[in-house]
């Protein structure tokens, strides 16, 4: 549950991270997106 957090903080917060964090933080929640939906699929 760490990328929730990380993407409320990027979500509120956005102007004290730089272009770099907010993608590696915009990755996590693709592939954690990915996953659920390759789970759903099952």
């Amino acid at each position: 549950m760490v990328w929730m957090k990380k993407c409320e903080f990027c979500r509120f917060a956005p102007s004290s991270l730089d272009a770099e964090d907010m993608n590696k933080v915009y990755e996590l929640a693709t592939n954690v997106i990915v996953e659920v939906e390759q789970d759903l699929k099952k």
